[in-house]
């Protein structure tokens, strides 16, 4: 073999016995890194900064909301800035700020999907968290993935996890409950008389028609026409029950403030419930929108025909004092309630009428 020959296979043999170790040093402190960051709380320092957290950006492939931080409490923007549940936000907070590193995962972005910590784009199943300070700087920032629990070692429950622009997919130590569409970050249900406490339920159409409904007696089990007809009896019972359903559990779909919805123009529905309990809760609504969504308003006071009872006037108190100024989007389930006309509830016992149909 000539000895040029030797000289390229030897520099060959060096070359790759170099790039080997260089490879193998690299992999031993990439190894040592990691091991390093098992255990280590994601978020160093954030325990002393909860106090400075102004805002939290929740951003989906659906879109992204915020929940600030205001002198009287979290606001949902995603909700009009409808009070949030301060209690929910202050959990996940508390998640953040415990949230360790438990085990690496892929830094493949190929499989990032199937543990829910891709990027944030259209058909994403991904969650991010962004955390900023009264200033707008950011504290911690995240994307979030599947929930995991069951794993050897893992003594709570564990989350997938990528901090964005790094590769490493980790599985965390703890969770974050972030599951909830923005709503869902308020206190939906507003108002709440069950069916069984109505006493009388007055319904005023935008045509100017009222359909008022009552119940005879408290121990009654059903509730009857009040303003039926002379020669007309109630023909659809099942009617007046679903009217009578009108403020039970009553959720909103969406909220913002009031002087963003028109109430004063004409095509609105009014309504007043008076529980037995001397609970009276005054609805009006505005004209419905193209979507056929009904936005609604609420007021309440006690009634002035008997005493109320104690529950009673408390909850007054807390629809005027929580629900004052704000609109709500109301489901169709609550709204088809107020659209039920006299003539779908009774028939007429005029014997010249039964002839003429």
């Amino acid at each position: 073999m000539p000895r040029s020959n030797g000289l390229v296979i030897l520099a060959g043999v060096t070359a790759v016995t170099v790039i080997a170790a260089a490879w193998s040093v690299s992999e031993r402190y990439s190894t040592v890194a990691l091991e390093q960051q098992e255990g280590g709380v994601v978020f160093a320092g954030l325990q002393e900064k909860v106090g400075d957290i102004s805002t939290v950006e929740i951003s989906r492939a659906a879109g992204n909301f915020v929940l600030r931080r205001q002198a009287d409490g979290w606001a949902n923007l995603g909700a009009g800035g409808y009070p949030a549940r301060q209690a929910r936000i202050e959990k996940m907070i508390g998640g953040l700020v415990g949230l360790s590193y438990f085990e690496p995962k892929t830094e493949r972005s190929g499989l990032y999907p199937k543990i829910g910590v891709e990027d944030v784009s259209d058909g994403a199943k991904s969650t991010r968290l962004t955390v900023k300070d009264e200033v707008g700087a950011v504290v911690a920032d995240i994307i979030v993935g599947n929930a995991k629990s069951g794993v050897a070692g893992l003594d709570r429950d564990g989350v997938y996890v990528r901090l964005p622009g790094e590769e490493r997919a980790w599985l965390a130590e703890g969770s974050l409950d972030i599951r909830y569409d923005a709503v869902d970050w308020s206190e939906r249900r507003v108002v709440h008389v069950r069916a069984s406490k109505v006493g009388v339920l007055s319904v005023s159409h935008p045509d100017g028609e009222v359909v008022e409904i009552y119940r005879k007696g408290v121990d009654d089990a059903d509730l009857t026409v009040k303003n039926l007809p002379q020669n007309a009896e109630v023909e659809h019972q099942y009617q007046i029950d679903f009217m009578s359903n009108l403020l039970d559990e009553v959720s909103f779909l969406d909220a913002k403030p009031a002087d963003q919805v028109s109430f004063e123009k004409e095509g609105g529905y009014t309504a007043t419930v008076m529980s037995t309990d001397g609970l009276v809760v005054m609805l009006r609504t505005a004209q419905p929108e193209e979507d056929e969504s009904i936005w609604a308003q609420f007021d309440a006071d006690v009634a002035k025909e008997f005493e109320a009872t104690e529950d009673a006037v408390k909850e007054a108190e807390r629809i005027k004092t929580e629900l004052e100024g704000w609109a709500f989007r109301l489901p169709r389930s609550k709204t088809d309630r107020l659209k039920i006309r006299l003539d779908e509830i009774i028939k007429s016992t005029d014997s010249s009428d039964r002839k003429e149909g």
